[in-house]
């Protein structure tokens, strides 16, 4: 306040400092700046953790360029708080982007099915037409690095939006899914062939004078040729010729089925579920010593099966390089000499052949030397034994000429093969590439006849070659049996002690487990699942009986097929069970020829035919595996020549005695058939003994 001494009066003191509102500005910035970054990575990762279908991916990817796109930069400046317009634009754009709408509806669709499929399994339904076989651009299949054909998932290959090619308009497409619960091709096929009547019957036959009624394979051919149109128009005919041609691979080809393949494939079964019949009726006769009752087996359906991965035949053709159409060639190359040295030290592979044959490593690959000829001009073998290789010369290959020289060359492949254990078919490709001489050796002096009938050696090895995969062919099916007796097999009461034997997986190696846990390990290996999965899907139950297999570790062995569930992904798992002993022993002879056959066309056998409890006698069947010709009941030749078994009958008393020896009105007869009446047996003893306990 002034007073008297004061010049000046003197006022309070005002600020000239103006708030220009910066921090509130600042703050509201920084708001925006954090809720478009956030905005902007949500979408991003919103975008990135989508669901699509394999096909759809680049959809996917699309939409994450064009959010980066709008975002470049503002991301290289760092503005995001101006870029309110830009997270508004992006996310509208992907909220209604037409593509990603059907994309994810596709992959919903998906993965409900994948649900809806496993459900089906574990139920042991087969699921069908959810997957396809690989093709290349001429259509041929693509198969793996084991020469199986590789398949994919039908939805894999799914676009939900694209591009037509053809019009230049896009295409919405959101995927459905076509999978199919496999229908019941045997119970269709009983239906339609069933009670098929009999036909009067008034037969001489020799001493036997036949009178009644039979029906006979001939009226059920005709009866099955007619109702094959019926059966191709109803859903499960029309269902198993596309599974056919379409997902299953005919062995002898190695492609799908054609059209006409899959008919006679569909007859075939017909025939064989019909052939059940053969027989029946009812008839009277007076016995004749020298005749024999020819029972053709009721058979049920049959496929081909992959239990038995790495499962190689071994041939004398195996042992040589071969063209394009399979041809052997008269000399060497690469291919067989790094078929010999695969899996390690030749050295090892000689073992006591290398021995006894004074054959070292260095002249065993000498031995293989790629371009050097194996056959003559005249098509005949070059043995690197000389003094073989001159008794040959000079006895035209006949072993009673021979002497010495073959009784040598047969203790040598007689040590070969009881490395082994006598079977040749155990044996590696590189073992018994090592004893090659030995083995065509063995060959040609066992079959002397059937050499005979051919020009030279390579003609003959390439006819014993073609025999043994026709064997093969023969023997390669599963018996699945028909509805009832799967559902037998299958009853809980029963089936919890498959899994109690013996476990057949086979190996790289060739051979096979025989426990459990071998068996997983190789399963998980092969089929990429985890051993945990496997084990859990036994454990607790997860599993059905599929058929009973004729090849494998052991013929008459069940085939189980395990529902594996691993994470997202489910599979069908298919392995070799061992069976009863008692069913597992009505397997044997066939067993026996299978190995005679596979091992050279040369031995004999026999087996416990029939025995009657009332009297102690008991008629033995001897086979002698020999070339003939395939013959009818009239003695008519009815196929090319080529090897069979052929059955002597030997009746015995009950001190042993022989009181009968006879042969069957037709003969030769067929390996399968061994197979065939092995099935029937087994079926009789399992139907009487299950599921009331094995």
């Amino acid at each position: 306040m002034a007073n008297r001494y004061s010049r000046y009066e003197l006022k309070p003191y005002q600020s000239m400092y103006v708030d220009p509102g910066k921090v509130a500005v600042s703050t509201i910035l920084k708001k925006r700046y954090d809720d478009n970054k956030l905005n902007y990575d949500m979408l991003n990762r919103t975008v990135g953790s989508m669901n699509v279908l394999e096909g759809d991916e680049q959809l996917k990817d699309n939409m994450i360029n064009s959010i980066n796109g709008q975002f470049e930069d503002i991301s290289a400046t760092g503005s995001f708080e101006l870029a309110g317009n830009a997270v508004s634009k992006a996310t509208t754009d992907f909220m209604t982007n037409e593509g990603l709408i059907a994309a994810r509806q596709s992959y919903e669709n998906y993965d409900l099915a994948k649900k809806t499929k496993a459900k089906m399994r574990e139920l042991g339904h087969q699921v069908l037409f959810d997957q396809e076989f690989v093709r290349d651009d001429q259509g041929n299949l693509v198969r793996d690095e084991n020469g199986q054909p590789m398949m994919r998932d039908i939805a894999s290959m799914h676009k939900s939006h694209y591009q037509d090619p053809e019009t230049g308009e896009m295409v919405t497409s959101v995927y459905e899914p076509k999978f199919e619960q496999q229908l019941g091709y045997d119970e269709k096929m009983t239906d339609l062939v069933a009670n098929i009547s009999t036909d009067p019957v008034f037969q001489e036959m020799g001493q036997l004078l036949q009178t009644g009624t039979h029906l006979g394979n001939k009226k059920v051919t005709r009866i099955v040729d007619g109702l094959m149109s019926t059966y191709l128009s109803t859903d499960e005919g029309i269902q198993q010729m596309r599974k056919l041609t379409q997902l299953d691979i005919n062995p002898q080809t190695g492609e799908t089925y054609t059209a006409q393949e899959a008919q006679e494939k569909v007859k075939s079964q017909m025939m064989s579920i019909a052939a059940k019949q053969v027989g029946k009726g009812s008839y009277s006769y007076q016995k004749n010593p020298y005749w024999v009752q020819q029972i053709n087996p009721s058979l049920v359906a049959t496929t081909s099966s992959n239990v038995m991965e790495n499962n190689k035949l071994l041939t004398p053709a195996s042992l040589f390089s071969r063209d394009s159409e399979g041809n052997i060639l008269d000399y060497e190359d690469d291919s067989i000499l790094e078929g010999a040295l695969i899996g390690g030290n030749v050295g090892n592979l000689l073992g006591p052949l290398g021995a006894i044959a004074g054959i070292g490593i260095g002249a065993f690959v000498d031995w293989l030397v790629p371009g050097k000829t194996i056959f003559d001009e005249n098509g005949n073998y070059q043995f690197k034994d000389s003094t073989f290789q001159s008794a040959v010369n000079r006895c035209g290959g006949d072993p009673k000429c021979m002497g010495q020289a073959a009784e040598d060359m047969q203790m040598r492949y007689d040590n070969l093969v009881q490395e082994v254990g006598g079977d040749v078919q155990m044996m590696s490709e590189a073992q018994l590439l090592a004893g090659r001489d030995e083995y065509i050796a063995s060959l040609l002096m066992s079959n002397p006849e059937s050499r005979q009938q051919f020009k030279s050696d390579k003609e003959f090895i390439q006819h014993i070659t073609k025999e043994m995969e026709n064997t093969q062919a023969q023997v390669s099916k599963v018996y699945q049996g028909d509805m009832d007796y799967i559902k037998s097999m299958n009853d809980p009461r029963s089936k919890h002690i498959y899994f109690t034997r013996g476990v057949h997986v086979r190996k790289k190696d060739g051979s096979f487990t025989n426990n459990l846990e071998d068996a997983v390990d190789r399963l998980a290996d092969v089929h990429g699942v985890s051993e945990e999965a496997i084990f859990n899907a036994i454990n607790n139950g997860d599993y059905n009986w599929s058929g009973t297999v004729q090849q494998g570790n052991r013929a008459g062995s069940n085939l189980i097929t395990v529902n594996v569930t691993d994470g997202d992904d489910s599979k069908a798992i298919q392995v070799e069970v061992g069976n009863i002993n008692e069913v597992q022993g009505l397997y044997e002879p066939a067993e026996k020829l299978y190995e005679i056959s596979t091992n050279g066309f040369q031995g004999q056998m026999e087996y416990r035919d029939f025995y009657d409890p009332v009297d102690g006698s008991e008629t033995i069947g001897q086979v002698e595996y020999k070339y003939d010709v395939l013959r009818n009941d009239k003695g008519e030749k009815i196929g090319p020549p080529g090897y069979y078994p052929v059955v002597t009958y030997i009746k015995k008393d009950s001190s042993g005695k022989i009181i009968e020896s006879y042969k069957p009105v037709q003969k030769p007869t067929l390996l399968q058939d061994f197979y065939d009446q092995a099935y029937q047996s087994a079926v009789q003893y399992n139907i009487s003994t299950m599921p009331t306990g094995i």
